[in-house]
């Protein structure tokens, strides 16, 4: 089985939102299902920020959308977005 990369954006509720502490959910939410190979706090506009996660998973089909909807429902969280995919 074959490995993907797969670049989510992660938008916090509000500005007043630690993203530190977000990941660190985030991190526990898809432990088993994914590794997580980059991750950084990006400024966007207005003081508002994006985490964008850089994760290893296995190539099986629904699985970064199984990833994306348990990062959704992550408190804090207001949307996720796949912004890329590419097998390594």
């Amino acid at each position: 089985m074959g490995k993907v990369i797969a670049v989510l954006k992660v938008f916090p509720e509000s500005t007043n939102i630690d993203m530190d502490a977000l990941l660190e959910q985030i991190k526990e939410k898809i432990s088993g299902d994914a590794d997580i190979r980059d991750a950084r706090t990006e400024d966007i506009a207005f003081g508002l920020k994006v985490l964008r996660i850089a994760l290893v998973v296995p190539e099986v089909e629904g699985v970064v959308e199984s990833i994306e909807e348990k990062v959704r429902t992550i408190k804090g969280v207001s949307e996720v977005e796949v912004e890329g995919m590419t097998r390594l």
